[in-house]
């Protein structure tokens, strides 16, 4: 009887050891949430405002902000071409554009002005005396979306870039970064490659 017992004993212990060792491998089995964004989650912002320049929805704001520029038709670039000034050493970037209806009726209703600063792609940094244009201030508005306006910035040559070079800039139209605004700590519009964005949207 004394032996049944003890017999009795080690399964229970032994049957208990396995639940416990079967709970333990289900626990570790278990796969942590990803926090990775989802497939639909991930979107290219290259061409898109960027909402952490944006003032907070709670503050009440008297200029020109992303709030006008929700859709891409309310920014068109309908031409972005480049050419050489020698006199001035520096490349001249002539852009027409388009702004939407909302974005225009606020321009107007206040008299705002806007201005457009266009930054230099990382490859060619070095062959510039400057990584950007000075700003220069929009034109003057009429009331109806669909005029073409057009702006011409500058942005000066390095003094010892080759002829060669300068060739090259004029036939890379990409990868120049847009921007456009009334208050320059909050871009109502950045366009992070202007000549794609263009072939993109028009």
């Amino acid at each position: 009887m004394k032996k049944k017992n003890n017999f009795l004993t080690a399964s229970i212990s032994v049957l208990f050891v396995l639940l416990l060792l079967s709970g333990c491998m289900n626990e570790s089995s278990k796969i942590a949430p990803s926090t990775s964004p989802s497939s639909e989650e991930k979107v290219d912002r290259s061409t898109e405002v960027n909402e952490s320049d944006q003032p907070a929805s709670s503050e009440e704001v008297n200029f020109l902000t992303g709030d006008k520029f929700k859709q891409n038709s309310d920014f068109i670039v309908t031409a972005f071409e480049l050419s050489y000034d020698k006199s001035k050493n520096a490349i001249l970037y002539h852009m027409n554009y388009k702004l939407g209806p909302d974005a225009v009726a606020f321009i107007l209703s206040g008299k705002h002005s806007y201005y457009f600063r266009l930054e230099v792609p990382e490859k060619w940094q070095q062959s510039f005396e400057s990584n950007e244009s000075e700003e220069v201030k929009g034109p003057q508005l009429i009331n109806d979306s669909a005029n073409i306006y057009s702006v011409t910035m500058s942005i000066p040559l390095d003094s010892n870039v080759k002829s060669e070079t300068i060739q090259q800039i004029l036939k890379d139209p990409s990868n120049y970064v847009l921007y456009l605004y009334e208050n320059p700590a909050f871009p109502a519009r950045t366009v992070g490659n202007v000549y794609g964005w263009m072939k993109n949207n028009y």
